[in-house]
């Protein structure tokens, strides 16, 4: 998670890494990714992490396979992981709060922010600037409280101020989740804004090809639009069997990614329409079509961007709360 970033790459630096293990040494990664249960925990509100090897040979070549045997077994990369774990979790153990830092997630919004495409659109990119500068410093200063909380001698930590603080922190964690956490239609973690964001550049991309008659790019530009793709190898039952599928998922999925993805994009006439079409035909109506979609994207945009505005507004009172509660007494 974002949360956890800046502590385990303090961790990392004590860390002696073989290079017979990793050559190319080890990293962190943000943010926690989908396909795998630490995306399940870090929405319910459990800060977590996993081991990736996805860009490695092992998960190309064998993992999950019948060749995953004893011939691939590495003693050192076995024993390395085995010291690794246990030296993290020994390090969480001996802090007396949660090492979060809720500035990376804040600062990942803004940074994925196209403020050209916000004065296209008329989104307020000024207020949200501002207002998500305000979390950040919010969220710095108290980062630097739980810094120095956790460097105290247990003798000097007070355990029950750091139960309750602790528990606040949590809080403050999965509603960052709740606030910032996304999904496209590809199940990649994104920002709230994103979704829409590369559909507008996608909208563009084709209505330029159209306006020069090149159909076979402005299809293909459809294709990274929301699920569009499936409108290119399925019936319109199945298009809209998957589409309902995402956005009408009952409540007991809500940890597996229930509401996640917000708005959906429907070009399946769109793509019927272009692909029918003969040299020399006309494209007046669906350089209308894209025209109407461009501005649904558009106002779905600005409405992404007011929602950013807001929570960046509650998660500054929220990490100030956090705040407070070092400098009052525990009741």
């Amino acid at each position: 998670t974002h949360e956890y970033r800046a502590f385990l790459e303090t961790f990392l630096k004590k860390l002696p890494v073989s290079a017979a293990c990793y050559p190319e040494g080890i990293c962190v990664s943000t943010p926690i990714e989908t396909w795998s249960d630490d995306f399940t925990m870090a929405i319910s509100g459990i800060p977590s992490m996993v081991n990736d090897f996805s860009g490695g040979p092992f998960m190309e070549n064998y993992y999950h396979s019948q060749y995953d045997n004893q011939d691939v077994y590495e003693e050192e990369v076995y024993k390395f992981h085995h010291e690794f774990y246990l030296r993290l979790l020994l390090a969480i153990d001996s802090l007396a709060l949660p090492p979060m830092d809720f500035g990376r997630a804040l600062a990942g919004s803004i940074e994925s922010l196209d403020l050209d495409l916000c004065m296209q659109t008329g989104a307020d990119s000024t207020l949200l600037l501002k207002k998500t500068e305000e979390a950040k410093k919010a969220a710095a200063i108290l980062a630097e409280q739980v810094r120095r909380f956790n460097s105290l001698p247990e003798e000097k930590r007070d355990w029950k101020k750091a139960d309750a603080i602790t528990e606040k922190l949590l809080g403050v964690f999965r509603k960052s989740q709740d606030y910032l956490v996304r999904l496209d239609w590809d199940d990649n973690v994104i920002f709230p804004q994103q979704a829409v964001q590369n559909n507008l550049y996608a909208l563009k991309k084709a209505m330029g090809y159209l306006e020069k008659r090149e159909i076979a790019p402005a299809l293909e530009a459809f294709y990274s639009i929301d699920n569009n793709c499936y409108a290119f190898q399925f019936e319109r039952e199945v298009f809209y069997h998957f589409t309902e599928y995402i956005l009408k998922q009952s409540p007991d999925r809500l940890m597996w990614g229930k509401g996640r993805i917000i708005h959906h994009e429907n070009l399946y006439d769109l793509v019927e329409s272009l692909k029918e079409k003969k040299p020399g035909d006309s494209l007046e109506a669906e350089k209308q079509s894209l025209k109407e979609a461009w501005d649904r994207q558009k106002h779905c945009y600005v409405d992404d961007v007011e929602y950013l505005i807001r929570a960046a507004e509650k998660l500054t009172n929220l990490i100030c709360e956090v705040s407070d509660m070092f400098e009052k007494g525990t009741e």
